[in-house]
């Protein structure tokens, strides 16, 4: 049996009470976040699917938390899939179904990107309704990522994304002043500054949960979230 297929053989045995748990190995073993990520997301598509034998836009409709519950998936969505604090409560089922689908569209993000890279790179102006809640915090998300890729090969944003510590510290806009370049001038360039009004609170929370649970550092990302509220300016050099 491959990974999938065990887990929701798995899955279906836990389903029935014949086994308490599902296997630490796609969880608390899991080689990254990443993977309990994705497979906390299968469960779900699997579960829409094939179990309740629903189509992606009637279970955005239908699912609840307390079905989550009761289908005993509840707790690895909450645990493992993190969502955007500015999605409004009404709307984080929406968004954990089409996140559990858009593994199976990839072919769709593929053109997504496609696309946006020809309106960073201004052969195109962005299409309406590109972003919206839901697919549209995944597209931002992966529209950043490239967005990053795209600029840090640029004489104005090269030094300052040399690092994934240097990007955190970038999109905290606490030296803004004294910067060439600030992270506003950075969204406005990369076309993502609506989606980032949006979809959170500051850009570093766009940028935190943007990258991949490899590259996330929580220590550093609260360090910075810090100095924001407070507004404390950085010394260099680190000192007091």
């Amino acid at each position: 049996m491959d990974n999938l297929t065990n887990l929701y053989h798995e899955y279906d045995e836990m389903l029935i009470g014949n086994r308490a748990r599902l296997s630490a190995v796609y969880f608390t073993q899991a080689q990254s976040l990443d993977l309990a990520r994705k497979y906390s997301l299968c469960l779900t598509r699997y579960l829409i699917s094939d179990i309740l034998k629903l189509d992606e836009h009637t279970a955005a409709s239908v699912l609840t938390y307390e079905i989550l519950r009761q289908f005993k998936l509840e707790f690895y969505i909450k645990k493992y899939v993190e969502i955007p604090s500015l999605i409004p409560t009404e709307e984080r089922i929406s968004f954990i179904v089409q996140a559990a689908f858009s593994d199976k569209q990839r072919e769709n993000s593929s053109y997504m990107l496609e696309t946006y890279s020809k309106v960073i790179h201004n052969k195109v102006g962005m299409p309406k309704s590109f972003f919206k809640t839901g697919i549209g915090y995944i597209r931002a998300s992966q529209c950043l990522q490239l967005a990053i890729e795209e600029f840090m090969l640029t004489d104005k944003y090269d030094k300052y994304f040399v690092s994934v510590n240097d990007l955190y510290k970038f999109f905290s806009n606490i030296d803004g002043k004294e910067q060439d370049a600030t992270v506003n001038d950075f969204l406005y360039d990369a076309h993502l500054k609506d989606p980032c009004n949006q979809f959170y609170n500051h850009p570093i929370d766009f940028l935190h949960m943007s990258l991949s649970n490899n590259q996330k550092n929580n220590f550093i990302y609260n360090y910075y979230k810090f100095m924001i509220a407070y507004k404390k300016p950085i010394k260099k050099g680190g000192g007091k």
